[in-house]
């Protein structure tokens, strides 16, 4: 069993973010994009301040954030809660089998655009 640090998760993340994105806020337009918002500076802005606080340990990480977390950084929820203590397998992981028979122009936009 893991306990969930704010510090060590906001570290955690920041060590994920850094590896995935070029900037804090190049993923925090990618997190308004990935819930559908418009991606105005005001928009980024005040998710940027938000990424901050759960960076620093300020504030916890929230329940409706996990899910789209998981998604842009590529981990699990277990991961991210237990900064990177506990490892679980994705089953969900992303075919091309997946993708053929998915109905979402999300999914097919978002795999055509993956690294």
């Amino acid at each position: 069993m893991y306990e969930t640090e704010n510090d060590k998760i906001g570290e955690y993340l920041k060590n994920l973010i850094t590896e995935r994105y070029a900037s804090q806020r190049k993923f925090c337009q990618a997190y308004i994009k990935a819930t559908g918002g418009d991606v105005s500076d005001d928009e980024t802005r005040k998710m940027a301040n938000r990424l901050s606080q759960i960076i620093k340990g300020a504030k916890a990480i929230q329940t409706y954030d996990l899910p789209i977390f998981t998604e842009l950084l590529d981990v699990t929820c277990e991961e991210i809660l237990s900064a990177g203590q506990c490892f679980v397998p994705k089953s969900n992981r992303v075919t091309n089998y997946s993708v053929a028979f998915s109905k979402s122009k999300n999914d097919w936009v978002r795999y055509i655009e993956r690294e």
